[in-house]
């Protein structure tokens, strides 16, 4: 086995170079979906810090705003977060 049988007679190479040509663009498409591409840019998507400040009566409030939790109990969980 020569230098000139590196790809094995490029035959067999060329499968090679298609399989990791799709593989990096399947990552790619992948990483765009999952993490947005330069078309999905909403503001603060994956902003994170946004989630840590909010508060536990500011998430209390956004429950009941929703409509998750009766006024009963948004009464009773202000209630004892006040204590």
């Amino acid at each position: 086995m020569g230098p000139g049988n590196f790809w094995c007679d490029g035959m067999s190479g060329f499968p090679m170079i298609t399989f990791f040509i799709i593989l990096v663009t399947v990552f790619v498409m992948v990483g765009w979906w999952c993490f947005g591409g330069p078309w999905r840019r909403y503001p603060g998507a994956y902003d994170h810090k946004n989630r840590e400040t909010e508060t536990p009566l500011e998430i209390v409030e956004r429950r009941y705003a929703k409509g998750e939790i009766s006024k009963q109990e948004f009464e009773q969980i202000k209630k004892d977060l006040s204590l």
